[in-house]
This record gives structure tokens, sequence and C-alpha cells, in this order.
């Protein structure tokens, strides 16, 4: 896009125009050989929520679609039961989380129920259940 801007500069018209034909030009070569990807905000937010718990570097096409969500509220589809009796469970969207604290809530989370999902400090996450105390939580895929 850089390049494309420089061609303001260019003072003559005549140089101008070859300017942006020649970088326009390449843009959309790059676009068609899939070098360059044009991406929609929604898209990317959709993206980051998917994503949401895991882990990720920074990324400059994610960082299109403002700040990272701090929390999400999605439905439980599946509940188990995971190491040391905590539970896990198993989002609409496919995304699996556990517990990681020791505060027994199994027999209170069931599917169908909505759980807000909350950043806390140092890559920590809480799940708030509904109907059920707030637990401490992980992303495992």
């Amino acid at each position: 896009m850089s390049r494309v801007a420089d061609c303001v500069n260019v003072s003559v018209d005549a140089q101008r125009l070859a300017c942006f034909d020649r970088e326009v030009g390449a843009m959309l070569a790059a676009v068609k050989n899939k070098k360059i990807v044009v991406v929609q905000q929604d898209d990317i937010r959709k993206a980051r929520r998917t994503l949401f718990g895991i882990p990720l570097p920074r990324i400059g096409a994610l960082d299109g679609a403002g700040e990272p969500e701090k929390e999400m509220t999605a439905t439980i589809k599946s509940v188990g039961q995971g190491d040391g009796g905590r539970i896990t469970f198993t989002l609409e969207d496919g995304a699996l989380w556990a517990q990681t604290d020791d505060w027994p809530v199994f027999s209170a989370v069931k599917p169908g129920q909505k759980v807000t999902l909350k950043r806390g400090m140092f890559g920590s996450y809480f799940a708030d259940f509904e109907r059920a105390p707030t637990v401490r939580a992980k992303r495992v895929r």
C-alpha cells in the first residue's frame, strides 16, 4: 500500500498515472496470487472470537478489529469430568475448556447453559457459569 500511496506525491500527471497503473497492477497481481489477502473487519472479529483463550503471538492481521475482547459469552454444548474431578466443557463452536482450580461445580454445570469467559491477569481466564460458581479455566483446544 505504501508504494501506491507514494504515487500521490508524483507531480507530473502522466507520471503519476503511470505510477498508479504500475503499483495497482502489482497489488492486484499479489491479490490474485494470494500474497495479499483483503479481509473484512467482521471476519477478523469472528476469527478472534473463535481463538479466544488461545495464546497467540501478536499478528497484525488480527489487530485490525480493535482491542482484543476481554470476555465472551457462549453456550455449553457438553460437559465432562477431567483430572481430579475438575470440569471440562465444550462450547457450541467446538472450543474445549478445562477447570484449573478445585471448586466443586461439576454437578451444577449442564449443556445448554451460558458461560461467560473472562480474561484474568497473566494469561489466566475465569469461567462464570449460569447458576454455578465462577472458576478458573484454561482453553485446551
